[in-house]
């Protein structure tokens, strides 16, 4: 892997065992993600390149986190200070 390029990574797979696969599955798929989820296997997920690997985080936590843990994220980042950007 070359730390200069976080598109670098190695193209792996990950297994989902989980109540929810179907609803991870369908979402991953909405947002091009490679995966497979066949009936009593586990979700399947191609993570290709840090994009994937962001994306995927974002959905995995979205369903596998409590009510109260996304409220209390979401405060937190409604306090964060905005950080100008190279574009202004």
């Amino acid at each position: 892997m070359n730390p200069s390029n976080p598109d670098s990574l190695t193209q792996s797979a990950i297994e989902i065992n989980t109540d929810r696969r179907w609803l991870l599955y369908n979402r991953l798929r909405d947002l091009g993600i490679t995966c497979e989820c066949k009936a009593y296997q586990p979700l399947r997920i191609q993570l290709e390149n840090a994009n994937t690997v962001i994306q995927f985080w974002q959905v995995f936590h979205r369903f596998h986190s409590s009510r109260q843990e996304q409220r209390k994220c979401l405060e937190t980042c409604w306090q964060m200070p905005a950080q100008p950007t190279d574009l202004e």
